[in-house]
This record gives C-alpha cells, sequence and structure tokens, in this order.
C-alpha cells in the first residue's frame, strides 16, 4: 500500500512554490519601475543600457527557483523563440554590430528574455493566475507615480513615457481581459487597470501604446469570436 499522507502537503508546497516563482517573474519590471529613492534609472544617461543590466540580474532569481525546482515546461513558444534567437546569433555573426555595445545590450536582453520565458512556462494553473494578476498590480505601479510626475511630461521612474507605457501595456491588456472573463473584486481591478492605462496614453501622449492595446483588444475580440 502507497503511503498518501505526504500527497497533500507536497502539493500545497508545489503551489507555494509556484506562486513564488510567478511574483519572482514580476521582479524585473519591479525594480525598474521602482519610484522611490535610489530608483535605478534616476537620472540616468543611458537607461537603455543600464535598465538590460538591471533586468538581467533581476531575472536571476526567477531562473534559481526553476533550476531548484527541476520544473520545466516543453512549449512551442519557447522553440519559437529559441528559433527566433538562434537566426539572430546567426545574422550578427555573418556581420560584426556596428554599434557592438547595443549589441551586448541586445545579447543581455534576449537571455533574460529567454530565463524568464523558460521560467513563466513552467507555471502550472495557479501560478499563472497570480502572475496575471501580480501584471496587473505592476501596470498601477509604473502608471500611478507616471501621472504624478507631470513636471517630466508624465515620464515616470523610467524617464520615458514610451518606455513606461511598454512595461503597463500587457497588465492593461489583461485588465481589459479580466474585465469581460472575472468575477468580484479583480473584475474591477482590471477594468480600472484598463482604464487608467487609456487615460495615461492620452494624456502623456503615447499613440503607439494606445495602438497596441487597441490591437490587444481587436485580437480578444476575435478570439472570443471564434470560440462562440
Amino acid at each position: 500500500m502507497h503511503d498518501t499522507t505526504q500527497r497533500p502537503t507536497s502539493r500545497l508546497m508545489g503551489i507555494g512554490l509556484d506562486r513564488a516563482q510567478a511574483a519572482l517573474l514580476l521582479l524585473p519590471a519591479l525594480v525598474l519601475i521602482w519610484p522611490g529613492a535610489k530608483a535605478p534609472l534616476a537620472d540616468d544617461l543611458y537607461p537603455a543600457l543600464t535598465g538590460a543590466g538591471f533586468t538581467t540580474l533581476a531575472a536571476l532569481p526567477a531562473l534559481a527557483m526553476l533550476l531548484m525546482r527541476r520544473a520545466w515546461a516543453h512549449s512551442t513558444w519557447i522553440a519559437a523563440f529559441a528559433a527566433f534567437a538562434a537566426l539572430g546569433l546567426v545574422a550578427s555573426s555573418l556581420h560584426a554590430p556596428t554599434d557592438t555595445l547595443a549589441g551586448a545590450r541586445a545579447e543581455l536582453v534576449l537571455g533574460s528574455a529567454f530565463a524568464m520565458l523558460v521560467a513563466g512556462s513552467s507555471l502550472g494553473v495557479d501560478g499563472l493566475r497570480w502572475l496575471a494578476r501580480g501584471t496587473l498590480l505592476v501596470t498601477f505601479a509604473a502608471l500611478v507615480p507616471a501621472l504624478s510626475d507631470g513636471e517630466h511630461n508624465f515620464a515616470g521612474a523610467l524617464g520615458n513615457t514610451g518606455s513606461t507605457s511598454e512595461v503597463a501595456l500587457v497588465g492593461a491588456a489583461l485588465g481589459a481581459w479580466f474585465a469581460v472573463s472575472e468575477r468580484g473584486v479583480w473584475k474591477w481591478i482590471g477594468l480600472a487597470a484598463a482604464a487608467l492605462y487609456a487615460f495615461y496614453t492620452g494624456l502623456a501622449p503615447v499613440l503607439s501604446g494606445a495602438v497596441a492595446l487597441a490591437a490587444a483588444l481587436l485580437f480578444a475580440v476575435a478570439f472570443l469570436a471564434l470560440l462562440a
């Protein structure tokens, strides 16, 4: 007879680790948009370079958690990303980049993005739910300080309205999805995130962000229509 007394405990531990990894996946964005004292990109002359370094360092905990859990998810998204990265590396090897510093930054961003994709694709349903909800909160964390930064044209901690809208875009799109698919408090939090993003992109203004959100919403509507 098999001993099943440990199974509930193991399941609870797995859920806890899943949620912890979801939280760690949010760390790079939260580090970069931190608006308080010692904000990493405050008054930085080269925010793109500095941001790439901070992103890489902040992605390491999620990767370490993935290795500790020995979790792996075989995903077509991982294969597609790997093929895209390999194509880029082959192209760069055929012709050396004219800006080697920008090339090194691109490699850092590519490596950290791949690590985050692998770590994210290993999450279970509960972890993905926590990641989605956390992404909504990232949208608020990015936009609320930016909206109070009228002195710098609403640039926020990233020092650029375009960058601020980019980091908030995914949460805004998820917020719109939550508004039509969730019930209870998260339905209203999602609606508020989408509305706040729409307000920010109009006020700043960030036309590319508004267009990107509109495209995401149209895609979602088309997807739902296909399912109906």
